[in-house]
């Protein structure tokens, strides 16, 4: 699972020096609903040989009879 931060973690997130492993803890929340937003792509997403825009670029999914 990735770890999502409001920008104003960041700095703590990424500063080596810091040592207290309750502090960055609490930092380990879900992110809110709102940051993510999902969008269907094309099956080139599947293949790691594959790193062109077209990986990107929204399609439409096909109708669904339900």
């Amino acid at each position: 699972m990735p770890v999502i931060l409001a920008e104003e973690h960041w700095s703590l997130w990424l500063d080596p020096a810091m040592e207290e492993v309750a502090v960055l803890t609490e930092l380990l929340v879900p992110c809110p609903d709102d940051w993510l937003e999902k969008t269907p792509v094309s099956s080139l997403v599947n293949s790691v040989r594959n790193e062109s825009p077209e990986c990107l670029t929204p399609v439409k999914l096909p109708r669904s009879l339900f």
